[in-house]
């Protein structure tokens, strides 16, 4: 709630002393984007949903929590030999970048290597990033409003054409479950890090 309100007034400083307080109160990186960040963007983005709130503060509190990211992000990588590889991004269409930028740091930090190719993609260049990627275990595309599904749907089709080995992995606020997933030609639903997560150790152990 405290970094919610901070990033409704605009406060950049102001919200990352509220993460900065976490930290030291001994939250973990994972607690800090699940626990603080999730539910402060979650409850913006319902709140200028509902009317409460003008797109313009629903986009500035975006544009500081990517800079907290940015200063929190480098802490995720892990050292190591990588577990895999995995390009993350979102179709055409769809430009919510915060979502995919915090499950890239997550699946860093459980040792995976992360191509994060961005958001509003192309399907030409979609598949330039299937095929131009050595050792690429999976792609995960990430929607979050409904309009774009017809262009996750192209996508998938398109990661599957590049690279018929790949594992299509969707998520994001517009998908409801793994029926609705495999329905728009995605291999599996991932609500988050975690399962997303399972879904890349499942995949190389079957390997």
């Amino acid at each position: 709630a405290r970094l919610e309100s901070r990033l409704v007034a605009g406060d950049a400083p102001g919200s990352w002393s509220v993460i900065e307080a976490a930290m030291a109160a001994g939250a973990e990186l994972d607690e800090i984007y699940l626990q603080v960040m999730t539910p402060a963007m979650v409850s913006i983005g319902e709140r200028w949903a509902s009317g409460e709130l003008d797109i313009s503060i629903e986009h500035r509190a975006t544009g500081i929590a990517m800079r907290i990211l940015g200063r929190i992000g480098p802490r995720f990588s892990r050292r190591g030999r990588s577990r895999g590889v995995v390009a993350l991004g979102a179709p055409v269409g769809e430009f919510h970048a915060l979502p995919v930028a915090m499950l890239g740091d997550l699946l860093r930090m459980r040792g995976w290597e992360v191509s994060d190719f961005g958001v509003d993609v192309p399907n030409a260049s979609l598949a330039h990033v299937i095929t131009e990627t050595p050792d690429l275990l999976a792609v995960g595309l990430s929607v979050m409003a409904s309009d774009n599904l017809p262009a996750l749907a192209d996508a998938c089709a398109v990661a599957r054409a590049a690279d018929p080995n790949l594992l299509v992995v969707v998520g994001g606020g517009a998908l409801v479950d793994e029926g609705h997933a495999q329905s728009l030609g995605a291999d599996a639903y991932a609500a988050g890090g975690e399962q997303m997560h399972e879904l890349l150790a499942t995949r190389v152990s079957s390997r």
